[in-house]
């Protein structure tokens, strides 16, 4: 392994740490939560659904990074199977994004039991962060294509 892919697959790990802490404790934390403060079942259950939801396709971004670092530590990075990487993980984040548009009332309703407008800023901010990057993401797989036909 190189030096600069050997520290991103440290820093991938540090993130599957970090995203099992917060669906393993914080979800369920935040569920109870909400649900003690009697929000509606029908409010309650999609937004779980699309909590997990959003984690499920971070572990599988995560995933798909580790593989770019492999194909790149092989010089394979401008592949078929490269751009295939990309691509999913485009599709992934743009999926994240619209789970978190999705997810709204939910977080409304999280930011009245709360009083606060710090879940609704969390969530344009992680809608907006979906966006750009699923954006970057598919500019780079058109980088990678020419590259390959070239």
């Amino acid at each position: 392994m190189k030096l600069p892919t050997l520290f991103l697959r440290f820093t991938l790990c540090i993130m599957i740490f970090l995203l099992t802490i917060i669906s393993l404790r914080s979800f369920p934390s935040l569920l109870i939560f909400m649900n003690e403060n009697r929000t509606s079942l029908l409010i309650l259950i999609p937004y779980a659904v699309l909590l997990y939801g959003s984690a499920v396709l971070s572990y599988g971004i995560i995933i798909l990074a580790w593989r770019l670092l492999y194909l790149t530590d092989h010089d394979r990075l401008f592949s078929k199977a490269g751009v295939l990487a990309v691509k999913i993980i485009k599709i992934f984040f743009y999926t994240i994004a619209v789970i978190y548009v999705l997810a709204i009332f939910g977080v409304c309703e999280e930011a009245n039991i709360l009083n606060a407008p710090a879940p609704i800023t969390i969530e344009l901010f992680l809608i907006i962060l979906g966006l750009t990057i699923g954006v970057f993401a598919h500019v780079l797989q058109k980088i990678m294509e020419v590259e390959i036909l070239k």
